[in-house]
């Protein structure tokens, strides 16, 4: 009689940055320094506003709460977000904000569309950080929205994600499901 020993190694799953170069909102567009949405998902890191890495909104109008917006052109299951702020200056204006991760695309701000990712009340440090999402949820769009009537400047956000559409064309569920079925009937046509 032989007896057979099997090592069962855990398979890993690298998420990749979903939002790389996806098309972008934000609020407004600075006047005197730009600094247009797409630049938080250009793969730049760099903290630099002049170096034209990081977005910037407009500093005049200041009657408007500040928001940024990514179409991630699909539905993923969003696990977590990385966030890199200005490091020439002005990183205390990335404080007091929300992430968000919604089916359909948010119109207004604040909105309760969709899920929230996680809430951020502390300054953000300038070297970046990534923050997992309380649950992984799934969604097509990602939004900061900082309830403040201060400019915004994000240098990259990625977005930490897999696809949230099974083979069968069906979007899985956002949480563990309780029956042996892991998948919902919802039309991947959803806008």
């Amino acid at each position: 009689m032989h007896t057979y020993f099997f090592i069962v190694l855990p398979t890993v799953l690298a998420l990749e940055n979903v939002a790389l170069n996806k098309p972008t909102q934000q609020v407004s567009d600075s006047l005197s320094f730009p600094g247009p949405a797409d630049r938080a998902v250009d793969g730049n890191t760099d903290g630099n506003l002049y170096y034209g890495s990081c977005t910037n909104t407009n500093e005049q109008n200041l009657t408007i709460q500040t928001w940024w917006k990514v179409d991630l052109m699909g539905f993923y299951k969003v696990s977590g977000v990385e966030i890199f702020t200005r490091t020439d200056c002005c990183s205390s204006r990335l404080k007091q904000f929300e992430v968000r991760v919604s089916l359909v695309n948010p119109t207004t701000f604040p909105s309760n569309e969709g899920q929230q990712c996680f809430h951020r009340t502390d300054e953000f440090p300038a070297s970046g950080l990534y923050i997992n999402c309380t649950q992984p949820i799934i969604g097509r769009y990602v939004s900061l929205f900082k309830p403040d009537y201060d400019p915004l400047s994000i240098c990259e956000l990625r977005v930490f994600a897999d696809r949230a559409v099974s083979e069968s064309g069906c979007l899985q569920r956002s949480t563990q499901p309780t029956s042996a079925d892991n998948s919902e009937h919802v039309p991947t046509q959803l806008s």
